[in-house]
Protein backbone atom coordinates (compact mmCIF):
# COMPACT_ATOMS: atom_id res chain seq x y z
CA UNK A 1 0.00 0.00 0.00
CA UNK A 2 2.85 2.43 0.74
CA UNK A 3 4.42 1.80 -2.65
CA UNK A 4 1.28 2.96 -4.46
CA UNK A 5 1.18 6.12 -2.39
CA UNK A 6 4.82 6.90 -3.16
CA UNK A 7 4.27 6.40 -6.88
CA UNK A 8 1.24 8.73 -6.86
CA UNK A 9 3.18 11.38 -4.93
CA UNK A 10 6.08 11.30 -7.35
CA UNK A 11 3.70 11.53 -10.25
CA UNK A 12 1.93 14.57 -8.77
CA UNK A 13 5.23 16.32 -8.11
CA UNK A 14 6.38 15.65 -11.64
CA UNK A 15 3.09 16.97 -13.01
CA UNK A 16 3.47 20.19 -11.00
CA UNK A 17 6.99 20.68 -12.35
CA UNK A 18 5.86 20.01 -15.92
CA UNK A 19 2.93 22.44 -15.56
CA UNK A 20 5.25 25.19 -14.29
CA UNK A 21 7.58 24.71 -17.24
CA UNK A 22 4.70 24.90 -19.68
CA UNK A 23 3.24 27.93 -17.94
CA UNK A 24 6.49 29.91 -18.29
CA UNK A 25 7.34 29.02 -21.86
CA UNK A 26 4.84 31.28 -23.71
CA UNK A 27 6.32 34.32 -21.99
CA UNK A 28 9.71 33.60 -23.45
CA UNK A 29 8.29 33.26 -26.96
CA UNK A 30 7.57 37.00 -26.80
CA UNK A 31 11.18 38.01 -26.14
CA UNK A 32 11.72 38.79 -29.82
CA UNK A 33 8.68 41.03 -29.83
CA UNK A 34 9.82 42.74 -26.63
CA UNK A 35 13.18 43.49 -28.24
CA UNK A 36 12.31 44.40 -31.83
CA UNK A 37 9.10 46.44 -31.46
CA UNK A 38 10.57 49.31 -29.38
CA UNK A 39 13.60 49.45 -31.68
CA UNK A 40 11.49 49.63 -34.86
CA UNK A 41 9.06 52.06 -33.26
CA UNK A 42 11.96 54.37 -32.35
CA UNK A 43 13.26 54.26 -35.91
CA UNK A 44 9.81 54.88 -37.38
CA UNK A 45 9.03 57.80 -35.08
CA UNK A 46 12.49 59.26 -35.67
CA UNK A 47 12.02 59.01 -39.42
CA UNK A 48 8.61 60.71 -39.23
CA UNK A 49 10.03 63.52 -37.10
CA UNK A 50 12.92 63.95 -39.54
CA UNK A 51 10.46 64.25 -42.40
CA UNK A 52 8.38 66.78 -40.49
CA UNK A 53 11.32 68.96 -39.35
CA UNK A 54 13.45 68.38 -42.51
CA UNK A 55 16.44 67.22 -40.46
CA UNK A 56 17.70 63.96 -41.90
CA UNK A 57 19.70 61.84 -39.43
CA UNK A 58 19.12 63.46 -36.05
CA UNK A 59 15.77 62.06 -34.93
CA UNK A 60 16.40 58.63 -36.43
CA UNK A 61 19.57 58.34 -34.35
CA UNK A 62 17.72 59.53 -31.25
CA UNK A 63 14.96 57.01 -32.01
CA UNK A 64 17.52 54.22 -32.32
CA UNK A 65 19.03 55.13 -28.96
CA UNK A 66 15.67 55.36 -27.17
CA UNK A 67 14.40 52.20 -28.89
CA UNK A 68 17.48 50.26 -27.82
CA UNK A 69 17.24 51.51 -24.25
CA UNK A 70 13.54 50.65 -24.16
CA UNK A 71 14.16 47.17 -25.59
CA UNK A 72 16.77 46.34 -22.97
CA UNK A 73 14.56 47.77 -20.23
CA UNK A 74 11.72 45.47 -21.38
CA UNK A 75 14.10 42.51 -21.34
CA UNK A 76 15.37 43.39 -17.87
CA UNK A 77 11.82 43.77 -16.59
CA UNK A 78 10.84 40.41 -18.12
CA UNK A 79 13.79 38.59 -16.54
CA UNK A 80 13.20 40.14 -13.09
CA UNK A 81 9.48 39.26 -13.13
CA UNK A 82 9.99 35.82 -11.62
Amino acid sequence: MNDKYIVKTKSRRQNKIDKRKLALSPVYFNVGVYLIVPFLLGIFLGYQLDKWFHSKPIFVLVGIVFGTISAFYNLWKLLNEE
